[in-house]
């Protein structure tokens, strides 16, 4: 009965230990999801941060104009 009670011990280890191992690797397997999503958001971000830097300029370069002319509308 003793050598019963310890196989079944043995298998309940294993059962949790396998249950373990798939958490584990579900868990890796998210990490490099999360770790591709943050690449591809730091690169939208560039993205974004490239263009509004575009766009300031174009509006101190259309500011820059605007100034350089008469504010009455007289030349």
């Amino acid at each position: 009965m003793r050598h019963m009670d310890v196989e079944q011990r043995f298998a309940k280890i294993d059962r949790r230990l396998d249950a373990i191992t798939k958490i584990i690797r579900f868990g890796m397997k998210l990490v490099a999801q999360t770790a591709d999503k943050q690449k591809e958001n730091s690169h939208e971000i560039r993205a974004l941060i490239d263009a509004q830097q575009r766009s300031e300029e174009k509006l101190d370069r259309l500011m820059e104009a605007l100034l350089k002319q008469q504010s009455n509308g007289h030349q």
